[in-house]
């Protein structure tokens, strides 16, 4: 399955929730809600696994959904 990456870089991996735009030279995403903090690539990497997990093609697809499973206030991957 190919998900589009757009919003993947500014979707929190840990809540799914929507955080602010990144400059590309911003290499390090913070949630301002959760705090969750990690290297831009690995975050939007995690978000895009569970994207394709559940079977979506898009950030939004998966939002809007409100099926992901949490572990330990996680989702998870």
């Amino acid at each position: 399955m190919l998900v589009q990456p757009a919003y993947t870089s500014t979707t929190c991996s840990d809540r799914f929730g929507s955080a602010k735009r990144l400059e590309l030279c911003e290499r390090t995403f913070r949630c301002p809600d959760c705090g969750y903090t990690a290297c831009r690539d690995r975050n939007a990497a995690r978000v895009i696994l569970v994207v394709a997990e559940r079977g979506h093609s898009s950030v939004e697809n998966v939002r809007q959904a409100g099926h992901l499973p949490r572990v330990s206030g996680s989702v998870a991957v």
